[in-house]
């Protein structure tokens, strides 16, 4: 629809639609993720400015606000090895759940066909 030929009430259903964005989280968080373990784990997103944001897993909590551009950044505390976890990340309003989570331990591996452990 061009803007000329918009109604008023188009234009506010619009504006309404860009000031309440819902919570998401980054594109790295998944179902079957693994986040390592004895290290500080970062979790980010986004949400309506100013929200205050609370991220749980395997009864480890942190908290945050968002900032004026509607992003938010925590750090969860170091974590033990554990299976089967569920991240929840929530904004009061809005919440994102991430199930079949593990921390373990994580290696970033490259090199050429003939490698072995």
């Amino acid at each position: 629809m061009l803007t000329d030929q918009m109604t008023d009430a188009d234009k506010d259903s619009q504006m309404q639609s860009f000031s309440a964005p819902s919570l998401r989280l980054a594109g790295l968080f998944s179902r079957s993720m693994i986040l390592q373990r004895r290290k500080p784990v970062p979790v980010w997103g986004w949400t309506a400015p100013g929200r205050k944001v609370f991220c749980s897993i395997g009864g480890t909590q942190a908290v945050t606000f968002a900032g004026n551009d509607g992003k938010f950044f925590l750090k969860l505390p170091p974590m033990e090895t554990a299976q089967n976890l569920t991240m929840t990340v929530s904004d009061g309003s809005n919440s994102c759940t991430v199930e079949d989570v593990a921390i373990g331990e994580v290696f970033a591996v490259s090199g050429q066909s003939n490698m072995e452990f």
